[in-house]
């Protein structure tokens, strides 16, 4: 029996591949034939433009009470700098972006509300999970695995002309909090400059707060505190008041764990002593009005999108608009103010 099936054994493998991919097919038909409210939909996979989904969800968590996110990444706005509490989400969320445009490319339906995904040459990670406690066997530690990783995406950003998504899940953890924030903080820069880079940039970084007063390109969202059970996923302040650590997540979370009452009250005066001894006084950003402009952008770039899918009424357009009109406006006579004041002054 078994000189017989070594001697088939190619055409076993071609018989596996066959069917391992009538089952991808089959999945993939499975799902396009599901109820549209049961949260796929089928993508809009297009050359060049921004990325966009809306309400979308991690596969595994599709069919569960999640709360759902959306996503817009353009030319304009390439990086989203995401921060908040221990356990909220952070990592699933930054996943779920990277498999949604995945399955979109292999022509699956995605689990979201409505998904524009542009032709990616790449996917690129810094979140290998199984390599963050080092490798004994290649004499590698923690911060080094993190280091080669971050090459291996930049390295490929270089060499690759067409668009690329890249999540970054935490850099710079394993070494001290100084070098780690300027590693970070360098990282950050070459991805906003890397030309057809998309970007999920997770950090804990109090520094990293300061990045979007710096480079408009960089959105900085937040999930909500981890004292609930749903998180949801908001545009966070940005300058140099917008920290990413005045609330201790940490220790909120060490506490809910269990810890040693004594030991809490212990870290929570550290905390709160080391985030004083590292305050720095704040600075009037350059313009004011800079993000709101920018959000202003971003969003008439989704609706369009959305009203030429049909996904958007033209009342509700009619609401958008003015909604935005009417912040446009208090902008304008906000900073008008500003100016006389100034030049009175």
């Amino acid at each position: 029996f078994f000189e017989r099936v070594r001697g088939n054994i190619t055409h076993l493998r071609v018989l596996a591949e066959a069917m391992s991919t009538l089952d991808l097919v089959v999945s993939f038909a499975e799902l396009a034939l599901e109820p549209k409210g049961e949260g796929y939909t089928c993508p809009d996979v297009e050359e060049g433009g921004p990325l966009l989904i809306v309400e979308g969800k991690h596969p595994l968590l599709a069919g569960e009470s999640a709360e759902p996110n959306s996503t817009f990444l353009s030319r304009d706005r390439p990086l989203e700098l995401v921060s908040g509490p221990n356990m909220a989400g952070k990592s699933t969320y930054s996943r779920q972006v990277a498999l949604v445009a995945i399955l979109a490319h292999a022509g699956s339906f995605v689990p979201a509300k409505y998904a524009r995904v542009p032709l990616l040459a790449q996917v690129l990670t810094r979140s290998t999970v199984t390599r963050d406690s080092g490798s004994i066997e290649d004499n590698l530690s923690s911060f080094y695995a993190e280091m080669q990783d971050i090459a291996r995406v930049t390295r490929a950003l270089g060499t690759c002309p067409g668009a690329s998504l890249v999540v970054v899940d935490e850099i710079g953890r394993s070494t001290s909090e100084a070098d780690g924030e300027a590693i970070a903080w360098s990282v950050a820069e070459h991805l906003l400059s890397s030309a057809g880079a998309f970007t999920v940039f997770i950090t804990h970084y109090d520094l990293l707060g300061r990045l979007p007063e710096k480079y408009p390109g960089c959105l900085h969202r937040a999930f909500s505190s981890a004292s609930g059970s749903k998180h949801q996923l908001t545009e966070a302040g940005s300058g140099p008041d917008q920290g990413l650590s005045e609330k201790q997540y940490g220790i909120d979370l060490a506490e809910g764990i269990g810890y040693p009452e004594e030991v809490v009250a212990e870290a929570r005066e550290l905390s709160r002593a080391a985030s004083l001894a590292k305050a720095r006084p704040p600075q009037a950003p350059r313009d004011p009005g800079f993000r709101l402009k920018a959000q202003a952008r971003d969003h008439l770039e989704v609706l369009s999108l959305l009203f030429a899918k049909g996904l958007l009424s033209e009342g509700a357009l009619r609401a958008e608009l003015l909604g935005i009109q009417q912040q446009l406006q208090r902008l304008t006579a906000a900073t008008a103010t500003a100016t006389t004041q100034c030049t009175r002054s």
